[in-house]
């Protein structure tokens, strides 16, 4: 007399291939569907969304305002947020055409770039950096290239033609930073303040200017407050003595620049 079968074995028997087949296929289907749905990143409008790792599209993909699939294992994803931040620009002492110094105190309002070409500069130099970092980044290009501007203009330019001016600085900021991903919102310069006008808004009447010797003293002299304003677009002359004594005011020998020879 046979044993009876199981239960579950009975049941087994009795269940169709093709219902299996179904159930496994149903299973697999919702797996893939919740794995496309985690791995499916949408990317907000206030941010750029980073894949990376084997893109087939160089270093980054970069998508602003759509989406995209991350593929597991091989590809990872972070955002780049584009807030707009402000960064302030303390710049004092620029020199001029005329060698004059010059302050301008700035505030720049920069952003990270959603243009294509510029956002990618971003992925690759930005990506990851808080943005304390960014700020200052932007902080140490946008002094260069004011310095750099204000270098090829003069004092009167500056002043006459505000507008002029900063076109430049807003062209010469542009490129230097678009190479890191950030483009430039707007540009605000508040003052500009020379040497002539520090000293003619200055209750003094004299003025000290002063060169340093090959010791590295300063050697200075006063000079009148309206005889300063004159050197300023004329020039003066300031005697090469300092360049042929010591700090204690002891003649160097067998000096070619300036010496007895010189009659100084």
């Amino acid at each position: 007399m046979s044993a009876p079968m199981p239960v579950f074995a009975q049941i087994s028997a009795n269940i169709p291939t093709s219902l299996v087949l179904s159930i496994a296929l149903g299973l697999l289907a919702f797996s893939l569907l919740v794995l496309f749905a985690k791995r499916y990143k949408r990317c907000p409008s206030n941010r750029l969304l980073v894949i990376y790792g084997k893109t087939g599209q160089g270093a980054a993909k970069v998508i602003h305002g759509g989406a995209a699939f991350v593929w597991p294992l091989i590809q990872a994803h972070e955002f780049l947020p584009l807030d707009p931040f402000v960064v302030p620009i303390d710049l004092s002492s620029a020199l001029s055409q005329e060698n004059i110094r010059v302050s301008v105190p700035t505030t720049v309002t920069v952003a990270v770039s959603t243009e294509t070409g510029v956002m990618e500069n971003a992925a690759v130099r930005l990506l990851g950096l808080p943005t304390n970092s960014i700020r200052d980044k932007a902080e140490d290009i946008i002094l260069g290239q004011m310095r750099a501007v204000i270098a090829t203009m003069r004092i009167e330019e500056i002043n006459q033609d505000r507008q002029a001016f900063m076109i430049k600085v807003y062209e010469a900021v542009t490129t230097e930073l678009e190479k890191i991903g950030l483009a430039v919102i707007n540009t605000n310069i508040k003052d500009i303040e020379d040497a002539a006008a520090r000293v003619r808004q200055s209750p003094h009447d004299y003025v000290k200017v002063a060169l340093t010797d090959i010791d590295g003293l300063l050697r200075g002299k006063f000079m009148h407050r309206d005889k300063f304003l004159s050197a300023l677009e004329d020039g003066f002359g300031f005697c090469d003595v300092v360049l042929g004594w010591d700090i204690n005011d002891q003649l160097y020998d067998n000096c070619a620049y300036t010496g007895w020879h010189t009659g100084f």
